[in-house]
Order: structure tokens, then sequence, then C-alpha cells
């Protein structure tokens, strides 16, 4: 060919070099073309003009200069994102519904199924897992378009304030008008759940009522569950809580109810005694006379509580017993009164667990032996204390 230091093409037009290419090609930095005798070829900017409109098609890294409004432009250095020159910027092109065939995008055509937007609408989402990916890995349904006030349920792994100002809790947590919440969380240290209940108000300054479940002496032949509800933090002064009580695997511990105000238990259930301890006053079968209490005699090594241990009989044969001892912690039975047993008329049939324990107090179960002497058995932890109230059948 004229013009040409050397031939590009042969007799029947076809290539003869390897590649003709721009003065400024260069795939390091996606410029400039090549067309290649293998028939391969690479346009990093294409322009296309319009043919009706007067728009142009550009495929390029860089913004097109100098645009007309409706000209669309692939960014083929972010993987030809399509975008349309609206007269003042370049927004989002929008490819119409129509253009997409019904069941043409499923999984294959997803990088690894995941499918990454702001937004996504649908009447009917499935799917096996949703994964939060907030700074709480949080997942949050909203009652209509999210906005402050809109929060209705929060999955998440700590407390935290969503993008639109919503305050939303740990665990798994439903909300009403007015702050009123609802909320299931298991305590990230010992795992023991909760159902913590908060009423419509702006702020609370009492401890919110609780339900929560716990098991005392866990995989042992004398285990048993406990189920809390509390009108607030359990144990606390002010607080009114009642316990239930399931009986020991092995039998050994008995199910029971306490009703208990502030700290104190007013009522005691059992399957054949119901003590109301701030009403009836306990007296000895076929008598009038209310018995007095009787003091339970320490052996070494243990010092009486604010109150001292002391037993009574009630008038249908079970025996009360009230207050506390203290020890040094131990994880071991030790026995209380061994050397000074309650007298023979006030000793069960059996061996009872009439007290289970209570962790956070370090207080361990509470045994009567039916020789009439008291044991603290620590059950799973370090015991300092034995909390002695509570009601056996003789």
């Amino acid at each position: 060919m004229a013009g040409f230091n050397h031939a590009i093409a042969g007799g029947s037009g076809k290539l003869i070099v390897s590649a003709l290419q721009s003065p400024d090609y260069n795939p390091a930095t996606n410029t400039g073309w090549t067309i290649n005798k293998d028939g391969t070829a690479t346009f990093y900017s294409v322009s296309l003009p319009g043919v009706a409109t007067g728009s142009k098609v550009t495929f390029a890294s860089t913004a097109p200069l100098a645009p007309n409004v409706g000209d669309v432009w692939y960014d083929t250095a972010a993987g030809l994102l399509a975008q349309q020159w609206d007269g003042s910027d370049w927004v989002p092109y929008q490819i119409g519904g129509d253009a997409i065939a019904s069941g043409a995008v499923g999984s294959s055509q997803i990088a690894v199924g995941t499918v990454i937007a702001g937004v996504v609408n649908g009447t009917t989402i499935e799917g096996s897992f949703f994964v939060g990916n907030g700074t709480t890995h949080e997942v949050m349904l909203y009652n209509g378009t999210p906005a402050p006030g809109n929060l209705l349920l929060s999955v998440s792994s700590d407390l935290g304030i969503d993008i639109y100002g919503n305050t939303y809790l740990d665990g798994f947590a439903t909300y009403g008008p007015n702050n009123g919440s609802a909320q299931i969380v298991a305590n990230a240290t010992s795992g023991q759940p909760f159902v913590i209940l908060s009423p419509p108000s702006v702020t609370h300054v009492n401890e919110l009522p609780q339900i929560s479940v716990q098991a005392a002496n866990a995989g042992l032949s004398n285990e048993f569950l406990q189920l809390f509800l509390t009108s607030g933090t359990e144990g606390s002064n002010g607080d009114t809580t009642i316990r239930l009580y399931s009986q020991t695997f092995d039998g050994t511990g008995i199910p029971q109810m306490h009703v208990e105000v502030n700290n104190v238990i007013v009522l005691e259930v059992q399957q054949s005694v119901i003590q109301a301890n701030a009403v009836i006053n306990g007296v000895k079968p076929g008598t009038t006379t209310a018995e007095g209490w009787n003091n339970i005699t320490l052996d070494s090594g243990w010092a009486a509580g604010a109150q001292a241990p002391q037993y009574r009989m009630l008038p249908d044969g079970n025996v009360q017993v009230r207050g506390s001892a203290t020890h040094a912690g131990t994880t071991a039975a030790v026995n209380i009164n061994n050397s000074n047993p309650i007298p023979s008329g006030y000793w069960p049939g059996q061996n009872r667990v009439y007290r289970p324990p209570t962790a956070g107090d370090t207080a361990g179960t509470v045994q009567i032996g039916n020789n009439g002497v008291f044991a603290m058995r620590a059950s799973g932890f370090t015991a300092t204390q034995a909390i002695m109230d509570g009601i056996y059948s003789t």
C-alpha cells in the first residue's frame, strides 16, 4: 500500500503485520487501541455518535469531555459501569426492565451468589442466611421506609444507633411506640438467657422487669432448673421476685416456688405446703400456742449472718428455717451444726435439699440430713455462705 514504509495488508486485504495499533496504545494505562492479526481487537475509548437523538455512547476509563445531555459513558475502569450525562453530572444509567428477559439473571450470573445493594425492594425475599455486616453485625426491620421512629425489629450482637438515629438493643428486640420494647438476650459472659421488658416511656430510672433461667449443679445427678420472674434486677432491694425450682434429676430436691420481696422470702409453695412467712405464725401440732424460734448452734468455722440461723415447727408438721451463716470460701460440702444437731422431732425422714444455690450471692445448696445436721454444698462454685431460709417436710 502506498504511503507506508512496509506492507500492512496483503492483496486480499488481510493483515500481514501482527497488529495495527494507535500511537498511544498502552495496556498498562488502558489507553489507545489495537487490531490484531489473530482477529482480536481492543479499544480503550470508543464513541458511538447517536443517529436520531445526537447522543453518543463512549467506552473509556475517563469521562468524555464536553458531553451532551443523554450521552452514555461505560466506564471501562469500573467494570463497564453505565452512566448518563444529565446536563450537570454523570448519573447511573437505568436499563429498562423489558431489556432483561424473565429468568435471565440467576445465581450463575451473580458473583459468588451475592447481591450487594443499598436497598433491595421486593414483596417476598427468600433466603437461608441473612448476615449482618454493620459495626455490631446488626440486622434491622423497619415499619415502612427506614426513618427515625420506624425501627420495628433488630437482631444485633451489641446495642447501638442505626444510621437513622434509632437506638437498638443487643440480642433480639422488638420496638413499639414511645420506646416500648421486648428484648431476648443472652449474657455475653455466662450465656444465661434473659427476657427484658421495657414499658413505653421516654426514659426509665428503675431497673426493667426481667425473666431469666439458669441451671444449678448442671450436668450432675442433682441438677435442677430455676426460672426467675422479677420486677427489676433480680435480688435488688425494692424488687419482687418469683422463683420456680424444678425437682432435681435424682429426686433429692423437690419442686417449689418462692415469692420474695426485698430479697426476703414471704411465700413458699411446695407440693403439700403453702407457707406465708409474713402472715402465718408457726405452732406445734395439737397446740394453739405459737412456737418460738429455736437457735441452731453453729460448728467452728461458721459465723451467723445478719439473721442468725433458727428453726421452728409449723402447724402442718413441716419445719421452717430462717437466717444465714458465713464460712471461708469452699468448693466442698461442709456441715453447719454437726456438733449440735437439732432435736429428733424436727428431723426429716430422709436427707432433703430444701434451699437451692444462688451463685450471685456465692451461697451454696442447703441440705438437712435425717440426723438433724444441716450442710452446705458448694454446687460447682466457691461458696462463702449458706442462706438457710426455707421449709422442709419431716
